[in-house]
């Protein structure tokens, strides 16, 4: 979903059917399109920098009548790379969760009063590329962004003061890790917290590899074997 209405004025009519889903052709007003697409360029000044070569633009696909019964647009987001134009809905999932996201992330980094919070933020996105958006962010948005993630890359780009980790205990679920002194490599800590232990809760459901392993061929084994 594209939320166009972060570059609006709270009192603009323009705040209304302001969310898209970018996989499916939408129908819009004259001055709806008008707006989405002036959005989508000024997206593209961040997304272009983000992703190197690649543009968004929205698809003018002619006239249609709208439910009011009056004419609008119908219109396709398309992505732009290397000369090749595709529809949007293509693209890998990190470049549409990218894209989707960068509206916000533009709104956080500008305005104070502004908290993004994005889920699994790291999925589908290039590690190093996410480290660089986390560092980006910590050195220097004035609003604030709230994320989660499974990927560890962040450890070594956020102050341990900003990151809390789930725990496996359902009354007590987050945490942050103690005995971080300011030379620690946090990543380093927190895997040794899940092999050792020493925080206070457990981080993780323990595993044991023998187990899977027996899993695996168990599960490939027939009744007749």
């Amino acid at each position: 979903m594209f939320p166009s209405y972060l570059f609006h004025d709270l009192s603009s009519k323009s705040m209304e059917n302001s969310t898209y889903d970018i996989n499916r052709p939408v129908s819009l007003s004259k001055e709806h399109y008008k707006n989405l697409a002036n959005v989508i360029e000024r997206n593209n000044v961040v997304l272009s920098a983000i992703i190197p070569g690649l543009k968004v633009q929205l698809k003018n696909m002619g006239t249609t009548t709208l439910i009011n019964g009056e004419e609008g647009v119908r219109a396709e987001f398309i992505s732009i790379k290397e000369g090749k134009i595709l529809p949007l809905k293509v693209e890998s999932a990190g470049n549409l969760k990218l894209f989707a996201v960068t509206t916000s992330l533009i709104s956080a980094f500008h305005n104070p009063s502004t908290i993004v919070v994005i889920d699994n933020f790291d999925e589908g996105v290039f590690e190093y590329l996410l480290g660089e958006l986390i560092e980006i962010f910590q050195n220097h948005s004035k609003g604030q962004l709230i994320f989660t993630s499974h990927n560890l890359r962040v450890l070594e780009k956020l102050s341990p003061q900003n990151v809390w980790f789930t725990t496996v205990n359902e009354n007590k679920r987050y945490i942050k890790l103690s005995g971080i002194q300011k030379n620690n490599d946090m990543r380093i800590v927190y895997l040794r917290a899940i092999l050792v232990g020493g925080q206070s809760e457990f981080l993780y459901e323990e595993t044991n590899p023998i187990n899977i392993v027996r899993s695996f061929i168990e599960a490939g084994l027939q009744d007749d074997d």
